[in-house]
């Protein structure tokens, strides 16, 4: 399906995800492959005043639906892994199967190559629910499988063999990622040790495709002016210098500008003035206060990243075109779903070119 020289990165189910996408160009789409965590239904704001007009509640049916409609426009990619796990009920076999098997054909039909996911630790009902999925829409499955896992191969062996002969899905029509999460400082591995856990990854040369993904993307950063290494990419690239050592090189996958820890960005969190770019080995970070009405906060920022030699010329990605018309006054500040898409579009888009 593709090879390592490709992108999986693992994102929320979130407008400014979908945006990011949306305005990647052609050429690096085609390089791109989300991995897609659909998150839980969004619950009332607490910064939002209470409308006298009583809100009509969102029905699992009615929010699939609407993700759904959201990942059959994002077009031009090789495929799209989606994973329910995180939705209310679902993996505890509390949604109505059918209302799933939708989603996914749905999906399907706008001519989408939409591939389902999951870890490998599933209880029965959702085992259930995966095994209608596949053998419903026959686009294989893509496993994935944490770090911790291959602490005992054996295990792993054994649940990805259960996995694929309870869906019917030979191994050559299965992706496997794995997902080293967070890549902490103080628990940094040793590159033979990575090594060593790739080889031993059951099926590593027959798969369809082969993934690993972590995120050095920091949980908090402080306000002001300041920087994060890209440990990730720099991981993967060091993984390549001894690809010989390997028995199958893997595609890159990460978590873009976001933490792997989904609870610490909340939707509803309001988020004080941000802005994440993302240049070759590190991210350069500014964060203001809480935004208010006509303050300059995120053109200041806009202005000191277009003053730096990092930043790439307008026409490098969308976002780098978007944060010279802020600075310039042609666009207004927006919000934090602005400033996420800007991110993830500017931090997909360099991804793309540092793998080729």
């Amino acid at each position: 399906m593709f090879s390592y020289e490709h992108y999986v990165p693992i994102l929320k189910s979130k407008d400014a995800e979908f945006g990011a996408l949306t305005m990647l160009k052609a050429e690096a789409k085609e390089k791109v492959s989300p991995y897609f965590h659909v998150t839980e239904i969004p619950k009332p704001s607490k910064h939002k005043k209470e409308s006298k007009k009583p809100k009509k509640e969102i029905t699992i049916e009615g929010y699939l639906r609407n993700i759904g409609r959201k990942i059959s426009n994002i077009r031009g990619h090789k495929a799209v892994f989606v994973d329910l796990n995180d939705v209310d009920g679902i993996s505890y076999g509390n949604v109505d199967q059918r209302i799933i098997l939708e989603f996914f054909q749905n999906i399907k039909k706008g001519d989408i190559n939409i591939i389902p996911a999951c870890g490998i630790h599933l209880i029965r009902p959702y085992e259930k629910i995966i095994e209608a999925v596949c053998k419903k829409i026959n686009t294989g499955i893509c496993l994935r499988i944490e770090a911790d896992d291959m602490e005992d191969v054996a295990d792993v062996n054994d649940k990805i063999d259960r996995l694929l002969k309870l869906t019917d899905v030979p191994i050559d029509r299965c992706d496997l990622l794995v997902d080293m999460k967070e890549l902490k400082k103080s628990h940094v591995r040793p590159i033979e040790e990575v090594l060593s856990m790739l080889n031993k990854m059951p099926y590593i040369g027959k798969s369809r495709t082969f993934i690993l993904a972590s995120s050095s993307f920091p949980k908090i950063f402080d306000k002001g002016d300041s920087a994060a290494d890209r440990n990730d990419i720099a991981l993967w690239k060091e993984i390549k210098n001894q690809r010989k050592q390997l028995e199958r090189m893997p595609t890159y996958g990460d978590y873009g500008i976001q933490n792997p820890d989904w609870k610490v960005s909340s939707e509803f969190v309001r988020s004080a003035v941000n802005l994440r770019y993302a240049c070759d080995d590190y991210w350069l970070l500014y964060k203001g206060k809480l935004q208010k009405k006509g303050d300059g906060q995120f053109k200041g920022f806009c202005k000191k990243i277009m003053r730096r030699n990092e930043y790439g010329k307008v026409d490098f990605s969308w976002a780098d075109g978007h944060i010279k018309d802020c600075a310039n006054g042609i666009e207004g500040p927006g919000n934090g779903a602005t400033w996420r898409k800007i991110g993830f579009n500017r931090h997909m888009t360099i991804t793309v070119k540092q793998i080729a």
